[in-house]
This record gives structure tokens, sequence and C-alpha cells, in this order.
């Protein structure tokens, strides 16, 4: 939901507003809130706190009363004095729910001499005059008796709020078993939300890297189990091939009631079979497709689940705060109601449902990633024009030559793709970076590994008789790479030698800029 001119909170109740910059956030303080019709009174309670208890998201607000239209928090000098043109907003705690509002355009500057935070709170049909109003440039707008005006004026201003546990609502401890690449930054985000962990891996070098950053840790199944409260959620973080070797080592240590959720490259059907045999021993289990790869600790994951919708909403708070919360600049994403989707998780469908559509992301990333690489591939030899050619029996003559003068910058290429255009995507960003880093891209042989879920995508389409000429082709694509048609190749040439003569040329070089390429 957005706080604008149409934002709720209640007409009264215990408020924490805290300072939020993308650098460096302000000491958290709880004040007592007392609304009237005429004046907002605002009296601190307690110490400061850590923003980070605070950063926690999770259920949608269910029960609001009384219109506001927003509070806005400027820090205090000794904070953040000399920072000016930053980005202002605050986190505000009412009755339970967190609401992290971030503002979008608005920028404050922190001005020399402010020695207290000050508020504005503007509530009611029209905003009302605050304890507080540090800006004196929004005043006359924000105080005028017009609706209309103070409408246009606050709809120019779009807030973004997320809500969910606080620092008195218990939060669930999610135990964590593999700590690779993701699995490890997937507890660091859960850890910085305010929710408590527990971490295993087989390494214990990994165990122990979380536990010096203040998580808990077990090197041992039987000591992870037993640091988890009940009902324990046990999230695996595993290749799909070692997952049942896992679950057998797992599924004696749990009692009924606990939950397992499965967030590998899973198969579907193995969910499935999973689900059942879990359910047989009054365990539940849910399966959460994963998206987000290393940069997901600052960005966050997209989650796809699946399973029974009850036990997906009980760990509603785990997922939202994996998840990369609302984008205030996505017009579609403004009035989310009790979505979840335009927060980046969504409960898919029963067992299986969230590794299938995982399933179906990944086969749609490969067909995505091979349209890419032939295009920067063409770009790449754009200058064949230039090169000599063989001219003999074994090679096709270029009769263009002269349109293909050309010598790409393709790091650059990719850059000015990133901005304004249609095929600009986030394998676009990573793209452009590697190129900026090596246009030549020589620490790379080029052979493309597969983890299964193209493979799965494909029997799909033909157990559904529904084509995927893209996908399919990206995957073979892969196949070759890894020199799997070599054997292939070599038949061709053995045949073009046994019924025409042809003499098999030297392997083109690694650039592909030999002579006859």
């Amino acid at each position: 939901m957005f706080i604008n001119d149409t934002g709720r909170l209640p007409d009264s109740g215990r408020v924490c507003v805290a300072g939020f910059s993308p650098r460096q956030a302000a000491p958290t303080t709880w004040f007592d809130v007392r609304i009237n019709a005429a004046r907002a009174e605002i009296e601190p309670m307690g110490e400061p706190r850590n923003p980070a208890h605070v950063l926690g998201v999770g259920t949608e607000i269910q029960s609001v009363k009384g219109p506001v239209f927003a509070a806005y928090f400027a820090a205090s000098r000794e904070r953040f004095d000399a920072q000016p043109n930053y980005k202002s907003g605050l986190f505000v705690l009412v009755d339970g729910a967190v609401y992290a509002v971030r503002s979008e355009n608005v920028t404050t500057s922190i001005r020399r001499g402010f020695s207290t935070r000050e508020f504005i709170l503007l509530r009611g049909d029209r905003p009302q005059r605050s304890v507080r109003y540090p800006w004196p440039w929004y005043r006359e707008p924000f105080l005028s008796s017009a609706p209309a005006t103070c409408a246009r004026r606050i709809s120019c201003v779009r807030w973004q709020a997320w809500c969910g546990p606080t620092p008195e609502t218990p939060m669930p401890t999610l135990g964590m078993i593999g700590l690779g690449r993701m699995g490890s930054n997937m507890v660091r985000r859960l850890a910085r939300a305010g929710i408590p962990c527990v971490v295993h891996d087989a390494q214990t070098a990994a165990v122990r890297a979380l536990t010096g950053e203040g998580i808990t840790g077990a090197e041992s199944l039987d000591v992870f189990v037993a640091r988890l409260p009940r009902p324990r959620a046990v999230w695996i973080m595993v290749p799909a091939a070692v997952v049942d070797e896992v679950l057998e080592q797992l599924t004696p240590l749990l009692e009924k009631g606990d939950t397992v959720i499965d967030g590998g490259n899973s198969y579907y059907r193995d969910d499935i079979r999973r689900g059942e045999a879990l359910a047989r021993a009054g365990l539940h289990y849910l399966d959460v497709g994963v998206s987000g790869g290393i940069a997901g600790f600052e960005r966050g994951y997209c989650l796809m689940i699946g399973g029974p919708a009850e036990v997906a909403q009980r760990l509603d708070p785990v997922f939202a705060a994996l998840a990369p919360g609302l984008d205030p600049g996505d017009r579609r994403a403004r009035s989310p109601g009790g979505r979840t989707a335009p927060r980046g998780y969504l409960h898919c469908g029963p067992h299986g449902a969230g590794h299938f559509v995982k399933m179906i992301h990944n086969g749609i990333e490969y067909g995505v990633m091979a349209a890419y690489a032939e295009g920067l591939n063409i770009l790449h030899h754009a200058d064949i024009g230039k090169r000599e050619h063989a001219k003999d029996a074994e090679t096709a003559p270029l009769s263009a030559a002269p349109y293909y003068q050309y010598d790409f910058d393709l790091a650059e290429i990719a850059e000015v793709w990133r901005h304004g255009s249609v095929i600009s995507s986030w394998l676009l960003d990573l793209t452009a970076r590697a190129l900026e880093e090596d246009a030549g891209l020589e620490d790379f042989g080029g052979r493309v590994a597969d983890s299964g879920e193209g493979r799965w995508t494909l029997a799909a389409a033909i157990d559904q008789g529904v084509p995927a000429p893209v996908i399919s082709a990206a995957l073979f694509s892969r196949f070759q790479s890894r020199g799997n048609a070599n054997y292939a190749d070599r038949v061709l040439s053995a045949m073009r030698k046994q019924f025409g003569g042809h003499q098999e040329k030297p392997p083109a070089p690694k650039d592909g800029s030999g002579p006859d390429s």
C-alpha cells in the first residue's frame, strides 16, 4: 500500500519513527501518539533502538482506522550533520504493524542547527498543523485550507509501505541447512530483518563464518534441531540430487507439526512424492523456487511457493523478509491490497507448484540468455569483411564483405541497451558488467552447464503437446557447448570425406577470428 492522500493509520496508538537513508539509518525512538481533529501530540517513550529490529516485513495490515496523510522525519544534527539532499523517509510502527515508508521524490536538506528530531504528522480530511514542521518550503501547500490543493500537492509525493512483525511480536525462527552462495546470503538477509536463524552445513567453515556474524550455528543435525523452537521450520538449500539424502537424516529428528522447506531446484514431481511422504509422518512440506542469485542479499529474492496455503501463511514473515518488497517505481504495484506478488513472493498452489513455476522460469531464462549470447556473437563477427578468406572448395564465399566492416565495442553496446531499451533486464545488466571487465571474455571457455530445469521444462511441454522451440534450442546449445556434439561433428566430417573427398580444415581460433570463420 502507498501512504499518500488516501493513506490511513489508527486514530491513536504506539508509534515508532526512525530515519531512513540508502546510506545510513538513524536510531529508532518510540513515541506515544494521540491524534485529535486539530493536532497531533507526540511524546517520546523509551530509548533509541537499532532500526534493524523494525525492518522485518510480514503480513498485510488488516485493521486500520482514521485517515492520516503522512508523517515525515528529519534526522538529528548529531547523526546526519552536513549531508544535504539525502532521501528522507521513515519507519512507523502502529499497534503491532511495521510500516517501512520510503519517499520516492522528497529531498530533505539536513542543516546545521537541527539538534532534535522534528516531525510533521498530517491528519484528517485535510492536513493539520503538527507539533513541529522542519521544512518551511512545504508549509503553505500542506496547511492550505483547500482540500483539492492539498491533494494535488500530496499526490506528487509517492510513498511505499510494507508492514510486518514488531520487536514485541515473536518472529518465526528459521533453520537453514546448506550455506552455499545463496543459502548464506539468505540467512544474512533474514537476520538483518530481525528473524532469528539457526544454521547447519556439512562444511563447518561455512557454519563458523555465520556464527562469527552473530548467527546461531550447529555443527551436527542433532544440535541443529534441538536449537530450533517448536514448531520447527527447516529450510533446505542444497542441490536437488542430495535433498532426499538430507531428508533421510533430518526427518527422524523432527516432530509432528514441524515444517520442511526445499528451496533448491528440485523436480516438482519429487516435491509431490516428498510432500505425501512427510504428511504421513505428520510433517508439513513446502517447495520454494528461489530466484535472485548471489545478488539476492541486497536485491531480495523472488519466491515461488508450493504446498498447503495455511502452512505458507504461517511463514509469511520469512518469505516477506527474503522478497524484494514493493517497487516504488512500478505503477502496477502501487495498490497491491492483500496480494504478495507485487512484493516478490507468491503461493502458487499445492505441492510441486512452486518448483513447477520455477522450472518454467529457468526455461525462459535459458532462452533469454541464449538470445543475448547469439546477438552479441553476431556483433562480435561484424568485422568479418575485413578478414582474409580462403578461396577453395571447402569455404563458402563471402560475397558481401563491404557490408561487414564494423568494429563494435560490445561493452558499450550492452551498456546503452540497459537504458530505455525494450530488451533491458537484470540479465543484460550482468552481461554488461562482464563485458566491461573483459570484452574478450578470455577467462571463459564457453562450457555452459545446466542444472536440469530446462530438460524438465521440455518434458512438461512434450507431455502437454506444447511447442517450445526457443527453450529446446537454448538447451541443446548448452549440450553442444560441452562437447556433446563432437562425435556427431566427426561423423559429418567423415561422411563428407567419403562421398566427396573433402578434407577437414584445422579448428578455428578460440575467438572465432580465423580466415574461414
